[in-house]
């Protein structure tokens, strides 16, 4: 019994090492008025308070911007930090 209760303990601390990370990166974190940011870099920026500028595209009455460097940045840190997640929770054999 203890060993499931552990397992679970464990699969429950992994789920929210992935989700959290997952948020910071990627989930509409940052934003004021009408100008909203998704992620804590930024590489997608929604902006009601401008019109659209050329490049812009236009999703409901927002004029969205994405910047691909940010958002390159932004994935190879989830990954470095999903990896550490990972290699944090993996399960090692035995040495008895």
């Amino acid at each position: 019994m203890q060993t499931i209760t552990s397992q679970m303990g464990r699969g429950i601390l992994l789920a929210i090492g992935v989700v959290v990370p997952t948020v910071i990166f990627f989930a509409p974190l940052l934003g004021f008025h009408h100008i909203i940011a998704c992620g804590i870099l930024g590489p997608v920026v929604l902006n009601a308070e401008t019109p659209p500028e050329p490049g812009d595209y236009v999703w409901r009455e927002y004029a969205v911007r994405f910047f691909l460097g940010r958002f390159a940045v932004s994935v190879g840190l989830w990954f470095l930090t999903l990896w550490g997640v990972f290699r944090l929770f993996r399960t090692r054999p035995n040495a008895s």
